[in-house]
């Protein structure tokens, strides 16, 4: 797997779609979260970037606390379009933006595939559920997401009979104020999982008190898997040491974290010389490493 490629501007992505967009068949595109110090572009702007140019997104993966990645791919002839990504590609169009190689892939979709209708319950299903006001206030008032889950759930049976056994299972847990066992399980494995698990004083390090973006797996890596390891090291070291193995968390909050951490502070509790000098540190490895 190949390691993200993050633009520095706008401009940069246009550039790279229009020098690499027939010569590669995918790439890794690194995102910046809204939490980052370092925004210089949106996801917005390199899916459009992509669209323009025949290319569109099929993977996203978290790289760390202040950023992910999308693996972007070149469209194949008879590829699936969405309504919404149609719609877009219509508007970029009378922005008069899209490339040939865009255009291409437009023309040669799967049209039959790509202009499938939105799922919904039929109008007996929604008749049903309806007439039901415990049943369906109950699944009214779940979140948008499961909402949407379950109505594709339920529609994208091939067989009828598979849609009926779907939709009575929905019908009767809604009317027994329940949700689906099914995604019962699945919330119930992630709440599990952000359990503490480790007795007090055995934590590893992605617990410790304010340790912030800095994860746990990252620093193990490095061979820190104590705070007391991380407080013996000292935050430069440690610092230099990470930005050394992931360049790409060039960022001064991770700075502020790690010194939080050796001070045992909130990285927002940092005395300001405290956080003057990470940036000072954070500066001069850009000037190394970029």
């Amino acid at each position: 797997m190949s390691e993200p490629l993050f633009f520095k501007s706008k401009s940069e992505i246009k550039n790279w779609f229009k020098k690499n967009h027939k010569k590669l068949n995918e790439q890794w595109v690194g995102i910046y979260k809204k939490n980052s110090t370092e925004v210089l572009y949106s996801v917005a702007d390199v899916n459009d970037t992509a669209l323009c140019f025949g290319w569109t997104a099929i993977v996203v993966k978290s790289v760390d606390y202040y950023s992910y990645k999308m693996l972007y791919r070149r469209r194949k002839e008879k590829s699936t379009w969405s309504l919404k990504t149609t719609k877009r590609f219509l508007e970029l169009k009378k922005q008069k933006i899209v490339q040939p190689q865009g255009q291409w892939a437009f023309d040669q979709r799967d049209l039959k595939k790509s202009e499938q209708k939105k799922y919904e319950f039929t109008s007996s299903q929604l008749q049903k559920f309806k007439k039901n006001k415990k049943a369906w206030s109950f699944f009214e008032a779940q979140t948008t997401s499961y909402k949407k889950y379950m109505i594709q759930w339920v529609s994208s049976a091939v067989q009828e009979k598979t849609k009926d056994q779907r939709f009575n299972e929905l019908f009767t847990d809604s009317k027994n104020q329940t949700k689906l066992l099914r995604v019962l399980n699945a919330q119930n494995k992630i709440i599990e999982s952000k359990k503490n698990k480790y007795p007090i004083g055995q934590t590893p390090i992605e617990e410790a008190k304010n340790l912030g973006p800095a994860t746990g797996s990252e620093l193990r890596t490095l061979g820190i898997d104590t705070v007391e390891k991380l407080k013996s090291f000292g935050f430069e070291k440690v610092i230099t040491m990470w930005i050394g193995h992931y360049p790409h968390r060039l960022h001064t909050m991770v700075g502020y974290a790690l010194m939080g951490a050796i001070h045992d502070l909130s990285h927002r509790d940092l005395d300001p010389e405290y956080k003057a000098e990470a940036k000072n540190v954070i500066r001069e490895l850009k000037l190394d490493f970029r």
